[in-house]
């Protein structure tokens, strides 16, 4: 009978197929057996029960036919969390990790504060914030699909959030005109082009296409929502976009165009700008 260590060295020769795309093939066979067995249970030499050991290598067969390997294990770590993902919501990425420090570095202290997090999805943005803001956070998530919004409810319940979650459209416009006196919108809306959509990853056309489609150019989205929700804030209240690497100069002029005052392109670890701030006048 194969023991945990037998497993995982056959699951990373198994992926190593994927190392040149995705990355470390120890590490992905190491997340999908810990998985299956348990964090609880020792990843060396105890034996493997046989339903585990048949499980674990077809789990292995979905993420090479290209299946994310977050879905595959149903939750995925955001800002030191653990949030719930699958099928129909967009994965949480280590990049938009840059909105929630730039949130935080704005608000962590203040004694409350009214927020927004549009285009939610799993609610980790939003929820990381809430976790980490030493006061009051009076927050609300507005997503779509029906889908991902399932998903925002989990991870509330998830983390205890008193926050409130609407099922909408951040484009339409009498949606956007019910809300007022916010001093924070956070937001990472769909900025893929085009271009971007035809050249996916093979694992990234399993994510929703509606949470990365931004139209022609990337930048519908961003258009619609700093017109439709400047509204929405308070004056010198902040506005704070993920976007494409590529993009924040654009950004930037549409929240400029906007009225918006003070607005600066962020990098991300790597040195590309990430995320665009600015302020309401």
């Amino acid at each position: 009978m194969a023991s945990y260590n037998d497993l995982l060295r056959q699951g990373a020769e198994m992926l190593s197929p994927l190392e040149e795309r995705y990355g470390d093939p120890l590490f992905e066979a190491k997340e999908l057996l810990a998985f299956l067995a348990g964090s609880s249970v020792s990843l060396h030499t105890e034996a493997v029960p046989a339903d585990v050991e048949n499980r674990y290598f077809s789990l292995i067969e979905r993420r090479l036919s290209g299946e994310p390997l977050q879905y595959l294990i149903g939750e995925w770590d955001f800002y030191g969390c653990t949030f719930s993902v699958g099928e129909g919501v967009l994965i949480p990425r280590a990049d938009t990790e840059l909105i929630v420090e730039l949130a935080l570095k704005l608000y962590k202290n203040s004694d409350s504060i009214k927020a927004l997090d549009l285009c939610a999805g799993s609610g980790c943005i939003g929820l990381a914030l809430e976790m980490n803001m030493k006061n009051r956070i009076g927050l609300t998530f507005i997503e779509k699909s029906g889908a991902a919004f399932e998903y925002l409810k989990r991870n509330m319940e998830r983390t205890r959030s008193k926050g409130i979650a609407l099922k909408g459209d951040v484009l339409d416009e009498a949606l956007a005109a019910q809300f007022c006196d916010y001093d924070l919108i956070v937001c990472n809306p769909p900025y893929l082009t085009t271009e971007d959509m035809e050249q996916l990853q093979e694992e990234v056309t399993h994510e929703p296409p509606e949470a990365l489609f931004g139209g022609d150019d990337g930048l519908d989205l961003y258009r619609g929502i700093t017109r439709l929700w400047k509204t929405a804030l308070k004056p010198g209240g902040a506005l704070i976009y993920e976007t494409g690497w590529t993009q924040a100069g654009e950004v930037t002029e549409i929240m400029i165009q906007h009225g918006f005052r003070d607005v600066r392109r962020h990098l991300d670890a790597e040195g590309r700008g990430r995320a665009v701030c600015g302020f309401k006048r």
